[in-house]
């Protein structure tokens, strides 16, 4: 699978941590830490780069310090899955700012995170402009500071430098783009990392095998589930449950889960036309039990492997669901 920058919440993991980022060394040469190099971005879109400074931006840090306030269902059950992503941005940046008032000063405090205080300056500077001239009450302003954050942050860290700095990273929703920030409380990089940990483990294994074990690496090093979880049978609703965005709201998640669900109807013939839950956990199963039976490893290990495919199924349904050059909303 290659290094695709189209990004779909549900899959970006997937589309980043298994493939070959580049680098001098390929995907041997990521480390624990971000390093800009050559000109280049960081390997992973969570990451920024402002010249040779790496930094992680506050909404990141925002994701992993205040998801469990944020991914929460809209009360209003028929916002779609555009929507829903606003909003959980929204209360990213409200929780992080805590009761200061939301002003481009405030945010870029928040937003720039260790960036050098010569660089915040210079990204505030650009943004102060940028809010004379744009005097729109119809834009949230936590959503016009995104936009505008960004764009300053390109000015800046271009500046001098043939350094490409891309803008704010985003899901292009066909009813309209919205911040790519991930499901689970995670970064890319630990994904990465913890997948090629499984790759060195499970090297006498096939590709699929260690492809569909990334799914387990999202669930576990977000707090979601714990090793010894994956080493029980849990099954395709189970999964659907873990890795169902939160902050969709109720009919969001009804029209994802029914698309997932044609997806797999087609990947597997034999669900017919309502399948249940343990139907298309019957049926991965079944796909998988020569191969993972014939593996000379413990029973704990095979269960691990076949929660596996269930899970990689599952984003993988989730994936399909979102194709096209513009996700579907839903």
């Amino acid at each position: 699978m290659s290094r695709v920058h189209l990004v779909c919440f549900l899959v970006l993991i997937m589309e980043q941590a298994l493939a070959k980022p580049p680098g001098p060394g390929g995907p041997d040469d990521i480390g624990e830490e971000p390093v800009c190099r050559k000109g280049k971005m960081s390997e992973f879109i969570d990451e920024r780069c402002c010249g040779e400074e790496s930094y992680i931006a506050g909404y990141v840090t925002a994701l992993l310090k205040h998801y469990k306030d944020c991914a929460v269902e809209p009360k209003d059950t028929t916002l779609n899955a555009s929507e829903c992503q606003w909003l959980f941005y929204d209360c990213l940046v409200e929780k992080s700012l805590a009761s200061n008032e939301i002003t481009p000063i405030t945010y870029v405090d928040m937003m720039a995170g260790s960036l050098a205080d010569s660089k915040k300056a210079a990204i505030l500077e650009i943004m102060q402009k940028q809010a004379v001239t744009d005097d729109s009450d119809s834009i949230p302003k936590s959503r016009k500071l995104w936009s505008q954050y960004f764009a300053a942050e390109a000015d800046v860290c271009n500046e001098k430098s043939d350094k490409v700095v891309k803008r704010g990273p985003m899901i292009p929703f066909k009813s309209g783009a919205a911040p790519a920030i991930l499901f689970l409380p995670m970064t890319l990089r630990s994904g990465f990392l913890c997948q090629r940990k499984f790759q060195e483990k499970y090297s006498d294994k096939s590709r699929n095998v260690t492809m569909a074990l990334l799914p387990l690496c999202a669930l576990t090093i977000s707090g979601t589930l714990t090793d010894s979880d994956l080493t029980s049978p849990l099954d395709y609703e189970k999964f659907l449950n873990l890795m169902m965005p939160k902050y969709l709201s109720q009919s969001a998640k009804e029209n994802l889960t029914k698309a997932m669900t044609a997806e797999l109807k087609i990947e597997f013939p034999s669900l017919g036309d309502s399948p249940t839950g343990a139907d298309i956990t019957k049926a991965i199963t079944e796909r998988y039990k020569d191969e993972v039976e014939a593996m000379p490893d413990s029973e704990a290990d095979k269960t691990f492997f076949m929660n596996g495919f269930i899970a990689f199924h599952e984003v993988m349904a989730a994936a399909k669901s979102f194709k096209g050059g513009k996700m579907n909303d839903f």
